[in-house]
């Protein structure tokens, strides 16, 4: 009974803060009229009181136990309200936009940037075959008349569901525009000898990166833009793609401004690609919420190079890979089988002989991480997948009263597991545990046109 009646008070805190008080009073009567009825004594109200003078300590015990988390309940029902209402509010103010019948805007956006007659015989690529030259030379013209002519084309191919080697060039390997000049545009930038480029790490459709030395003998990593690719450059493209939109017979003007409304979604994301000051902001924001990982820091960023601390250890992505290394064997044993098979003028040949080189590569490099890391042991293997999983908590189910900046594509290939830190924290060679997942902002993906924060860990 004393629950029942506890169960059909309790809504009266929902009133506030100021129902706190009432509650006490309800819970209080309760207890001893119904909870304590084992007790023979006569109850009235006389006697309550009377119980209420001989006891103050236990009464005013129990009233502060009771009291505490009520008024906690009771600020958070009127924040929650409050905040409540605010939503409705805008919810009621916001205007829903019709979705374009049949397909989504994206859809139709790359419908419109691939139909443009020069770009569509750029992505044939029939001239470049004609050209006689080696695949990596020819995909590596293709990409950079395609960047020239518009970068939106680069980006929705990029992350085409399609499977040929333009594609796959696009995701894997795209070609630097620098090359041999790149360490003179650094020297450029920060005076000869400041930071000395020892290899590249590879490059995407906006950016390469690359691993340097400072004049002590220190790493760090150095991201630049490709040459041509500047803010000027995407405004002046997106511009060029508002043209083709506004230029179509079968759309009303209110499809058109949908669709331009969502191009300029996805031009801001690539906006912000190029934003090296922008981005190393973003993760001196990100360090200031994240313990469960190391944030690498931004050093500086001079005429679009950006200077950062290089992260320790091997990106989890080549990490799950060395330790299916069986799996890539399987895959490069499959590849040289279908090239046996094939005729010579197949089409899938540059594909399989590509799939071959690229199984070749991974396991040279897995010889290497097997001399620096070898084995994990089991107890190393489930310290890696807790601190992994107390990364992911932080990120994503901590809230914030404040708010607070989140890392956007936390997925395996940005994240850097630093072996040596884990056994040492395992072995107790260090006192306090320190975490040995790195996380490193990079505003730009191999796998999204409008990823806003999209980090190397």
């Amino acid at each position: 009974i004393s629950g029942v009646i506890n169960g059909l008070t309790a809504p009266i805190m929902t009133i506030g803060v100021a129902a706190a008080p009432l509650y006490i009073i309800a819970n209080s009567l309760n207890r001893y009229f119904i909870a304590t009825r084992e007790d023979r004594k006569e109850k009235s109200a006389k006697s309550y009181i009377e119980n209420l003078k001989t006891t103050p300590f236990i009464n005013a015990l129990s009233a502060a136990l009771i009291a505490i988390p009520a008024i906690k309940k009771g600020k958070f029902d009127v924040k929650y309200t409050k905040n409540l209402d605010k939503v409705v509010e805008n919810l009621k103010n916001a205007k829903l936009e019709e979705t374009l019948k049949g397909k989504t805007a994206y859809q139709e956006l790359e419908e419109i940037i691939f139909g443009k007659e020069k770009i569509k015989t750029i992505m044939e690529g029939s001239k470049y075959f004609e050209s006689g030259l080696e695949e990596d030379e020819r995909l590596k013209l293709q990409i950079q008349d395609l960047i020239d002519e518009n970068i939106f084309a680069v980006k929705f191919k990029q992350i085409s569901s399609k499977n040929d080697s333009l594609t796959h060039a696009l995701k894997e390997k795209c070609p630097s525009t620098w090359g041999n000049e790149a360490q003179s545009a650094i020297d450029k930038a920060f005076g000869k000898g400041k930071y000395t480029i020892q290899n590249s790490l590879g490059a995407g459709t906006i950016a390469e990166t690359y691993i340097v030395k400072d004049e002590k003998g220190k790493e760090y990593c150095i991201k630049m833009l490709k040459k041509g690719i500047n803010s000027e450059k995407i405004l002046k493209d997106k511009e060029a793609f508002i043209d083709l939109i506004n230029n179509l017979e079968n759309k009303t003007p209110d499809e058109k401004e949908f669709l331009i409304k969502n191009l300029d979604s996805i031009a801001e994301g690539i906006l912000q690609e190029v934003d090296f000051k922008n981005e190393m902001k973003a993760a001196e924001e990100l360090r200031k919420v994240t313990s469960k990982a190391r944030v690498v820091k931004g050093v500086e960023v001079k005429d679009n190079i950006y200077v950062m601390e290089k992260a320790q250890g091997i990106s989890l992505k080549t990490l799950s890979e060395y330790l299916e290394a069986d799996s890539i064997k399987k895959s490069l044993e499959s590849a040289k089988k279908n090239l046996q098979e094939l005729d010579d003028n197949s089409w899938l040949k540059s594909y399989y002989e590509e799939q071959v080189k690229e199984c070749e590569r991974k396991l040279k490099e897995f010889e290497q991480i097997e001399k620096e890391i070898g084995t994990i042991s089991k107890d190393e293997a489930k310290a890696l997948m807790e601190q992994y999983q107390d990364v992911l908590i932080e990120q994503f189910s901590k809230v914030d009263s404040k708010g607070k900046i989140i890392h956007g594509d936390i997925h395996s290939g940005n994240i850097f597991v630093d072996i040596k830190a884990l056994r040492e924290n395992l072995t107790g060679k260090i006192l306090v545990p320190k975490p040995f997942v790195t996380i490193i902002l990079f505003l730009f993906s191999k796998n999204s046109p409008q990823a806003n924060f999209v980090p190397y860990l």
